[in-house]
């Protein structure tokens, strides 16, 4: 089982560096620019970005008439 991501920059300084290197270091353009390659992250930083666990559906309860 992998190890709980450590905190978010560690997470995502290498594809901040790979995809967004231009706005560095504007955090909030960096920010912006992650969100926006978001399927092209790494496993760890897109958990950062998804809240870190999968995401939880509610599920509808139907009463019966």
């Amino acid at each position: 089982m992998a190890q709980p991501v450590a905190n978010a920059e560690q997470a995502c300084t290498p594809d901040a560096m790979r995809l967004c290197s231009e706005f560095i270091p504007d955090e909030k353009r960096i920010t912006a620019c992650l969100k926006k390659n978001r399927r092209n992250l790494s496993t760890d930083c897109r958990k950062v970005f998804s809240g870190g666990g999968p995401v939880k559906r509610r599920r509808h309860h139907h009463r019966a008439s």
